[in-house]
């Protein structure tokens, strides 16, 4: 049996995760500095939706991290993020290190708004005193084509336990003592091909799997992992394979993927599976989704539209790459949107306070890396995919 799995990754960092509306990035193309509109929630629901239609035995993954980190959660909390995911039909979420962030009752508010139930996370624990008590499970089967596939949870414990917020009725286990546990369970059940949906970043999980029997694929997310090849964009992946294939304790293959950060991409991926269970080919796109609107820095520093010629040449190129995709958005997804992003425009219109000097948005001081934010500089840079707390 073959089944194709869809993944959106949502980032996990405390400024900036999956971001609602599109952003603004410099490219490289045709060796000309390119400006474009890139990601937003609308362009992700309607790459997936494209997805679900097409592909065969689709899966539909999110690996963690939807709050937090945008002027939609400051102003409406969890509403918008779970209006904006309810336009799509996930198979499996997995809860990420962030949605502890403003402690149990906002992430009960948040899983009760969310129309899908298939919440995973088998490595953490609410108990019966708790609000979210039974708000989510270890794994969840589901059947393509007659074959059963279990979708196993983890999140990053010690982090969230130190950087989040959640009460002492929620309990974090051993990611890898967790995986082992819940995959032994699985295999008495007669389960042989286990999917794990990661939200421990992509060099534990690479670690995790040289130590784990029974997982065929891990779906990471958390550490903002650019993975496949974009440097013909001018952007540096931190691993040039989508996917990276590697071996399990008893040197069976597994097939790793992840989805960037910032609802900047959608991640594409085919996998067959012999008799026995095993991978027997994983293949896929790391797809960046892309508007189709481009501009140029005239004399005066100013940013205009390219010309027709100019335009023709920058999409042909495009076109030429599998993993680089002018996506149109979703009409429901920007009805939906703009319901928020009409109280935000006039939210960023208030005036709080005046500051005589300049402000940074270093998250460390002296840090070499800029990190940068709406108020503080009107272009953003782009995250190649360093790690965030």
């Amino acid at each position: 049996p073959r089944s194709t799995l869809s993944s959106s990754s949502a980032a996990s960092d405390v400024y900036k995760r999956q971001h609602l509306e599109e952003e603004e990035q410099s490219f490289t193309i045709n060796k000309q500095t390119v400006y474009a509109n890139i990601g937003g929630f609308p362009r992700v629901v309607g790459k997936i939706k494209e997805l679900q239609k097409t592909k065969e035995n689709p899966i539909t993954l999110h690996a963690g991290d939807a709050l937090q980190g945008t002027m939609y959660y400051t102003v409406f909390k969890s509403k918008a993020d779970a209006d904006m995911m309810n336009l799509i039909e996930w198979d499996a979420f997995e809860l990420g290190n962030h949605e502890f962030d403003d402690g149990d009752e906002e992430l009960n508010k948040f899983l009760a708004r969310l129309h899908t139930k298939n919440i995973v996370a088998s490595n953490v624990n609410a108990s019966k005193e708790s609000l979210l008590y039974d708000d989510w499970k270890p794994y969840r089967i589901v059947e393509r084509s007659g074959e059963k596939i279990a979708i196993l949870g983890i999140t990053v414990a010690g982090k969230t336990k130190a950087s989040s917020r959640p009460s002492e009725k929620i309990e974090f286990f051993n990611e890898l003592e967790s995986v082992t546990k819940y995959v032994k369970e699985l295999e008495e059940k007669g389960i042989n091909k286990i999917i794990l949906l990661s939200h421990f970043g992509y060099e534990n999980d690479k670690a995790l799997a040289s130590k784990i029997e029974g997982i065929d694929v891990i779906i990471d997310g958390d550490s903002h992992t650019l993975m496949g090849d974009f440097s013909m964009v001018g952007l540096q992946s931190v691993e040039k394979d989508y996917p990276k294939m590697v071996q399990s304790k008893t040197k069976q293959p597994i097939c790793m993927a992840q989805a960037w950060n910032y609802a900047y991409l959608v991640g594409s991926l085919t996998v067959e599976f012999d008799k026995k269970g095993i991978v027997k080919t994983c293949a896929g796109t790391p797809i960046l989704l892309i508007g189709d609107t481009f501009k140029e820095k005239n004399q005066a520093g100013e940013k205009v539209e390219v010309n027709a010629t100019q335009k023709a040449e920058i999409i042909k190129t495009i076109e030429h790459y599998p993993q680089l995709q002018i996506v149109a958005k979703d009409a429901k997804a920007i009805e939906q949107l703009a319901v928020y992003k009409n109280q935000i425009e006039t939210k960023k219109k208030e005036i709080i306070g005046e500051v005589s000097e300049y402000l940074g948005h270093s998250r460390i001081p002296n840090d070499c890396l800029l990190y940068t934010s709406d108020a503080a500089d009107e272009e953003d840079s782009v995250d190649l995919g360093g790690r965030r707390i």
